[in-house]
């Protein structure tokens, strides 16, 4: 009888830790893909506002920070039926002028230090229960001064869809643990059934021997 619970709770054990890994492995590698092209998203948006405020720029004589601000005001960026968030920011983190889009939690400041010209950088950034944000930087030379340009990405249904997932594999988990439980426990009758056997005739024979 030991035996048997042996066998039924080692096949158990690791057909259930098998799934379990393969299961979490799928849904946390869908999550890294979806947001390193999130990432490369919030990068591509950040060039091109770049580029917008170049061209803004050119033919302008920027004296002052109320110059940046105008120039910011000028640029609107609008990707996948959305407006870019974007803002300008100093070294110390003071907003400059942009669209004032951005969650007013982003503090620059743990972002753009560090950051030099023609640089950037970004950071995932929880604004509030459940709300998550890719916040991007650049530093670029305007004004006669290096200023930053951010933007940010709302990835908050990634965080949500991989919620989801998860307690989804976890209902599919407990199925498997009740199928595989019934499975195991008809292998192992049938495996150990001739064991069984040939144990009973042993202890027969045994018996016989003895009375001789």
């Amino acid at each position: 009888m030991k035996l048997f619970w042996k066998l039924f709770c080692s096949m158990v054990s690791v057909t259930i830790l098998a799934c379990a890994l393969g299961g979490f492995w799928l849904i946390d590698g869908q999550f890294r893909t979806s947001l390193e092209m999130e990432v490369e998203t919030l990068n591509e948006e950040n060039d091109m506002l770049r580029y917008a405020l170049s061209r803004e720029a050119e033919g302008q004589v920027l004296t002052g920070r109320e110059a940046l601000s105008e120039l910011a005001a000028g640029v609107t960026l609008t990707a996948g039926g959305r407006t870019v968030a974007f803002r300008l920011s100093d070294n110390t983190g003071t907003e400059l002028g942009g669209n004032h889009s951005l969650p007013p939690e982003l503090d620059a400041a743990p972002l753009i230090s560090g950051l030099s010209e023609n640089q950037r950088g970004w950071m995932l950034r929880r604004v509030a229960e459940g709300a998550y944000v890719l916040h991007g930087a650049s530093a670029l030379a305007l004004a006669d001064e290096t200023v930053y340009l951010e933007n940010c990405r709302d990835v908050s249904a990634l965080f949500n869809q991989r919620s989801a997932q998860y307690q989804s594999f976890f209902r599919v988990m407990l199925a498997l643990i009740a199928v595989v439980g019934a499975l195991s426990l008809f292998v192992s009758h049938l495996i150990l059934r001739p064991l069984d056997r040939v144990s009973g005739a042993v202890r027969r024979m045994a018996k016989g021997c003895q009375r001789q």
